[in-house]
């Protein structure tokens, strides 16, 4: 019982310098969060684990993540969807 959160990679050419900026050449998204991630690896090592926790209804973002946890073998059916999500 726990998170699932979407991190934010992106991607540089090599590890910045203090207090300057460069430019991202790649970003893409990866699921994430505690809960989320103890089933991944749970499912990895064949431990059958569901993720038990609280997804947005209807959004992009929440069918990348059930497809993901698809693919990774990962069930997901006793999850609560909350229904104030505000896009």
């Amino acid at each position: 019982m726990g998170l699932a959160c979407f991190d934010v990679i992106h991607v540089v050419r090599s590890y910045p310098l203090e207090d300057t900026d460069q430019r991202s050449v790649d970003q893409y998204l990866s699921r994430g969060g505690n809960a989320s991630n103890n089933c991944t690896v749970a499912a990895e090592i064949g431990e059958a684990c569901e993720f038990f926790g609280t997804l947005a209804e209807g959004t992009p973002e929440t069918a990348h993540m059930e497809r993901d946890m698809g693919e990774k073998g990962v069930r997901y059916s006793r999850k609560e969807f909350d229904k104030t999500f505000f896009p």
